[in-house]
């Protein structure tokens, strides 16, 4: 947030640069319309849950109140046009790609602060996507072990299969946990990264740590073509960007960095064991991780697909998110 240091005191118009006033004010729409604009974003959202962190709406009206808190303005209505036009200004840059973001940010004598300021704001509208995705799996999850439509072994890929939610946590703890040597897990694993809302620490962590299981090299052999139509996939994809979720990271974060060089021998080598076309080389596989730490997805036995206790808020839903005071 701006401070009063670097703007002074003597309202929001001196944010902006003298010679870019003029061309603002015109560039706005009438009044009315940007009070409406500035109200909409100030309106609180009472369905929002106590523990969500704010939407990027809810972010936004966040910044209108503390800014209009130090210009001393207690309704929309005591705005003189200049700030009004400030705001609706700000509104357009949070809301714009990074481009066109930074050339609005010009119109301030601190683009710089501005520019953090839409940073932390889009900051806290991924934590809200994580979170109402996280809550969305939490019911379901919840909806499963009510209805105990696990009470028989059906597999951890049935039970992948039967959710129609993300769950970023169980796919992590998948492919982290799963034993190698059981078809079934090592399935449920190539299940996760096959999603493309598959985290990148997760698709990463999948391709180094089979590659480097002492026992795919039979595995090539065992699975033959398909196993490696599967390799070329996931790499495939890593490749291209397709793989585009990067909330998790892993501990330590540069935990596969070791292993690199085996992982890309044992990549390289593994299409020349069956005459095949070679694998691309997975680029920069062997980044450090520092998203969150995935959340305990312990209580799903991944051997039988079975879900052991019953689902806890506490292991979908994580802190709460707020604008940062500066």
């Amino acid at each position: 947030m701006p401070t009063a240091s670097e703007f002074g005191d003597r309202g929001g118009e001196m944010m902006l640069r003298a010679s870019a006033m003029p061309r603002v004010l015109a560039e706005m729409p009438s009044r009315d319309a940007m009070q409406a604009q500035i109200t909409a974003r100030l309106l609180p959202v009472d369905r929002r849950p106590q523990d969500a962190p704010p939407d990027l709406d809810e972010a936004i009206g966040q910044v209108f109140s503390r800014m209009m808190a130090r210009w001393r303005r207690h309704r929309v209505e005591e705005l003189p046009d200049g700030e009004a036009a400030i705001l609706c200004l700000i509104d357009a840059l949070c809301r714009a790609e990074p481009d066109t973001a930074a050339r609005l940010a010009q119109s301030f004598r601190r683009p710089d602060v501005l520019l953090k300021m839409r940073t932390e704001v889009h900051r806290l509208a991924r934590e809200r996507a994580s979170y109402d995705r996280a809550f969305a799996s939490l019911n379901e999850t919840q909806a499963l072990w009510q209805a105990k439509s696990f009470d028989q072994d059906t597999g951890m890929v049935d039970a992948l299969e039967a959710m129609t939610v993300p769950d970023l946590d169980l796919w992590h703890h998948i492919v982290l946990n799963h034993d190698p040597d059981d078809p079934a897990q090592r399935a449920a694993a190539l299940w996760c990264v096959r999603q493309k809302a598959c985290d990148r620490a997760t698709v990463a962590a999948w391709l180094v740590l089979t590659a480097c299981h002492g026992g795919f090299a039979r595995r090539v052999r065992r699975d033959g073509p398909e196993f490696i139509d599967a390799l070329r996939m996931v790499i495939e994809r890593w490749n291209n960007g397709s793989y585009r979720t990067a909330e998790l990271g892993l501990d330590p974060p540069d935990r596969l960095r070791p292993m690199g060089p085996r992982a890309l021998n044992a990549l390289s080598k593994a299409a020349q064991m069956l005459d095949l076309p070679p694998l691309a080389e997975p680029k920069g596989l062997f980044s450090d991780y520092r998203g969150r730490l995935a959340r305990d997805r312990s209580f799903w036995c991944l051997a039988s697909g079975r879900l052991l206790k019953a689902p806890t808020r506490k292991a979908f839903i994580g802190s709460v998110g707020s604008i940062k005071a500066s």
